[in-house]
């Protein structure tokens, strides 16, 4: 039961992970884009 735990627990925890850098990836273009129409 521990292993099946740990398996969900990893499976989560690098759903999440992924999640954050695809928003962090999509906030740095936007902010990149706000940059190139101010200039």
């Amino acid at each position: 039961m521990a292993k099946g735990l740990s398996y969900v627990l990893a499976v989560t925890l690098i759903t999440w992970l992924g999640l954050f850098l695809y928003l962090l990836r999509l906030d740095l273009r936007l902010r990149e884009a706000e940059r190139r129409e101010e200039i």
